[in-house]
């Protein structure tokens, strides 16, 4: 069975994407962004599920975890 992994792109096109949602200029209300920070790691998680991606979630989450606590 082929091991499938995940380009570099699509983990630097996220970071870009949760940067710009955690922007700490942003004016917007914190749970709607909360919310669609969910749903966009969660949508990302499922479309990558039969990839080996336990280190980069890992990574992912951790980023994403620091630029909200710093938002």
């Amino acid at each position: 069975m082929a091991r499938l992994f995940i380009a570099d792109r699509p983990i630097r096109q996220l970071n870009d994407k949760i940067r710009a949602l955690t922007n700490r200029t942003s004016q917007q209300n914190p749970r709607d962004v909360l919310i669609r920070l969910n749903q966009i790691m969660r949508g990302w998680a499922n479309y990558f599920e039969h990839a080996v991606c336990k280190a980069p979630l890992s990574s992912l989450a951790s980023f994403t975890w620091h630029r909200v606590i710093s938002w």
